[in-house]
């Protein structure tokens, strides 16, 4: 079988960073700033939708699928039990916040929530975890995804960056 492929230069950077870091952690060298934490130190709001004392939901800049969205902690963990009881309901609240943004403006059939532990689970991020928010519809994992293994996105994220302050 074929496979067509999509244009998706925006990913290259991507993907060498994590590859350049993943080999980096393995091999004990020191690994840039995790891009996460850079958004909170820097005081970055760009694509952050809503925060709150202990999280932000952010618009992801490599989506799975439109619409993606990550809520992420302020405390840098890799694993779910490194965080307080508080922080982990705090994530949750901020996930309730960033699913509801979603429905007002996609108006999606369903959504998928997911988190990845560590580098083996698949985490692009794997020493600050977050959780993943993916708005779906009816019929978007037809053939194109299940046939041509390819993804669509339909838009940019500057399609739907909101200007002005949401919660």
């Amino acid at each position: 079988m074929s496979v067509d492929h999509l244009w998706a230069g925006w990913r290259s950077e991507y993907v060498k960073r994590a590859a350049d870091e993943s080999r980096e952690r393995r091999s004990g060298q020191d690994v840039p700033e995790c891009i996460l934490c850079a958004l909170v130190d820097e005081g970055k709001d760009h694509y952050v939708i809503a925060r709150n004392e202990h999280c932000f939901a952010v618009m992801n800049l490599y989506p799975y699928g439109t619409g993606h969205l990550m809520v992420v902690p302020l405390e840098h963990h890799q694993n779910l039990e490194e965080f307080s009881s508080e922080i982990r309901n705090a994530v949750m609240e901020m996930t309730n916040t960033a699913t509801r943004i979603l429905r007002e403006i996609y108006k999606p059939d369903g959504m998928n929530l997911g988190v990845n532990m560590g580098e083996a689970a698949g985490a692009g991020i794997p020493g600050h975890l977050h959780m993943h928010v993916i708005p779906r519809w009816v019929g978007d994992t037809g053939s194109i995804t299940a046939i041509a293994n390819a993804r669509v996105l339909p838009e940019t994220l500057n399609d739907k960056w909101p200007h002005e302050e949401r919660v």
